[in-house]
């Protein structure tokens, strides 16, 4: 019984994972400037940044 229930939550979370592949991302994981600036603020450039 043990195992399926490990195979039933191994697949509801392999649907899920299938259902948020691709989507766009709201934020930047390299850290890059996008161009869209919040508050008109401009870019401050930081040690990653070099």
């Amino acid at each position: 019984m043990k195992r399926n229930k490990i195979k039933e939550n191994s697949d509801k979370l392999s649907v899920k994972i299938a259902k948020e592949y691709g989507k766009k991302d709201k934020t930047d994981v390299l850290g890059s400037y996008t161009g869209v600036p919040e508050d008109k603020e401009q870019p401050v450039q930081d040690a990653d940044d070099l």
